[in-house]
């Protein structure tokens, strides 16, 4: 990145795209150019992905399992909210975290935790339909996290931290966001989703397809991108 700046290789750069309008401003305070960076949502094909408004009972986090995605948290959550619900954590550490989350879930007696490891294909897809919803609580800037995208598109709704692109990609209609790293506000978050008729749940796993159809869809994003092509080609054409 320094001798990318130093040989002002970024200058032949006329636009710089991010999938949240977060990273963005991030861009912006660090120093790049607010005319060139254009903010795009990122987007989810669906059309092999049919929602299911159903469930079987147990609550769903997909991601990778480290510090930054805040998978301790929702341990803390589960203990200090008393959460009695099976936890499914999908994912595997590259580090020493799934042994300290291990070893928390036994110390904290958090039965209802079950560590299923990595997952992919169709056996990932089963396990996110049989969600209530799904947890997603990032304590860093996470940016566009296609975690919280298969949720809604599996129709499921989603828990996640107020911090990053997840802030925008949730909405009160389709989910709930709590204060990044605070699992007491993530238990009650819980809780409460928890405790909602499962008709307003299933209104909710609806709302957040609609938004991935909508807002997060392939055919937006392609012309997004193809109107900043365009608008590159005629300014070289009059230049």
């Amino acid at each position: 990145m320094y001798v990318h700046k130093w040989i002002r290789i970024y200058d032949k750069v006329s636009y710089f795209i991010t999938p949240s309008e977060c990273m963005r401003q991030n861009m912006i305070q660090g120093g790049f150019p607010e005319e060139r960076i254009k903010f795009i949502p990122s987007f989810i094909d669906i059309t092999d992905k049919d929602p299911c408004y159903e469930n079987k009972g147990y609550i769903l986090y997909i991601g990778r399992i480290s510090t930054d995605k805040g998978v301790m948290i929702l341990l803390e959550a589960i203990s200090k909210g008393k959460i009695n619900t099976p936890v499914l954590i999908i994912g595997e550490s590259t580090d020493d975290t799934l042994g300290k989350l291990k070893d928390y879930a036994l110390k904290h007696e958090l039965k209802n935790v079950d560590f299923v490891g990595f997952k992919k294909g169709k056996e990932l897809e089963a396990l996110i339909k049989g969600a209530i919803f799904t947890v997603v609580p990032s304590i860093w800037l996470d940016n566009s996290p296609m975690s919280v995208l298969e949720s809604m598109a599996f129709g499921k709704p989603v828990i996640g931290s107020d911090v990053g692109g997840i802030s925008e990609q949730i909405t009160d209609e389709c989910g709930m966001k709590f204060s990044v790293g605070d699992a007491s506000a993530l238990a009650y978050k819980m809780k409460e989703l928890l405790s909602l008729p499962e008709r307003i749940i299933i209104e909710m796993g609806k709302k957040g397809r609609k938004r991935v159809e909508t807002y997060y869809s392939p055919g937006r994003h392609y012309k997004a991108l193809l109107e900043i092509f365009v608008h590159i080609l005629q300014k070289r054409k009059i230049a």
